[in-house]
This record gives structure tokens, sequence and C-alpha cells, in this order.
């Protein structure tokens, strides 16, 4: 193991590949093991794979009595690296829609544009939930409270021990933000 490793660790692919092959059924158990909303088996597959090559790659050749275990660590490890992101992204996404369930479109757009068809609100929606997705985190927490909690601007302010003209200033930039995305995309 430890020539396979050192092989590897100067870029011979057919050394990497073998190690691989030795940590196929690691690999397997990994998968099965574990779900990550968004992702599919072949997904978990290539990240569980990925961590076997992270691990050869940083692997201290000396304590080669470890390396098992070190594997085993690092493929755990960069699945729940990527659990931590899926679950962020998933409740980034669940709070962008809420907060678009609340906002009402005709705030942020033309008051012109005829919003009265079905498609038209579906996709209106859709848009706005994306463009609250791609706002700070700060700025989505904002709306969150004035929309959803039904806070006023003042009590925001207040807990957030900013001045009542800051606050207003910060949500009349966030809905411009809104509208620039909305006119953009």
């Amino acid at each position: 193991m430890e020539e396979l490793i050192k092989k590897a660790k100067q870029g011979d692919k057919n050394a990497l590949e073998e190690i691989l092959n030795k940590f196929q059924p690691l690999i397997n158990k990994t998968v099965i093991s574990f779900y990550i909303y968004g992702y599919d088996f072949e997904d978990i597959r290539q990240l569980a794979t990925l961590g076997v090559i992270n691990a050869v790659n940083k692997f201290d050749i000396t304590l080669i009595d470890s390396f098992p275990s070190y594997v085993k660590e690092a493929v755990r490890n960069s699945i729940y690296k990527e659990i931590e992101k899926a679950t962020k992204h998933y409740y980034k996404d669940k709070e962008s829609k809420e907060i678009a369930n609340f906002i009402d479109i005709k705030d942020i757009i033309d008051k012109e544009v005829d919003i009265q068809e079905d498609y038209i609100k579906k996709d209106n929606k859709k848009r706005l939930e994306k463009a609250i997705s791609l706002l700070k985190e700060e700025d989505r927490s904002m709306l969150k409270a004035i929309y959803i909690e039904n806070k006023t601007l003042r009590s925001y302010s207040e807990d957030k021990n900013i001045e009542y003209h800051k606050a207003r200033y910060m949500k009349d930039k966030v809905i411009k933000t809104l509208k620039e995305t909305l006119l953009n995309n």
C-alpha cells in the first residue's frame, strides 16, 4: 500500500485507480449510508471517491498503518461538508420562497404590467424567489422580519439597534435591488 500511495502522490493514475478499487467497499458502504437533499446515488458516490483521492493526496506516508482509518474519516468528512452545504442551500431556498409569498409582486414591478394571468404570476413569483435568494443574508433577514414576522420597520430598527431612517434606507435599497434584478432577468 505504501508504494501505491507514493506513486499516486506523484501522479500515477494507475496507482490511484488501484487504491480506489481497494477502497470500493468503503465507498459503497458510505454511499448507501447517507442522504443529501438534491443529490442522487451517483453524486454521493463521486463525493466518496473524491474523499479517497483527497486522503491519498494529503496523507503523511510516515503514518502508513493509519491509512485505512484516515481514508474512512476523509470520506465521511467530505460527505458531511456536502450535507452542510446542501442544508444551507435548502434553507436559503425555503426562506426565499417564504419571503416571496408575503411580498406583493406589484410593489416591486412596474405598476403598468398586467399580472392577472396565472402563468405570469407564477413566473414572477419564481423570478422573485430567485432574486431574493441572491440577496445577502442580512437583507433576507430584514425582509423576513417585516413581511413574515409582521414586524414594523421601527421595531426592526430597535431590535437591530440601528436608526429608523437607516432601516428605511436599507429596506428601500433592498426593494430597489429586487426591482433591478427582476427587470434584468
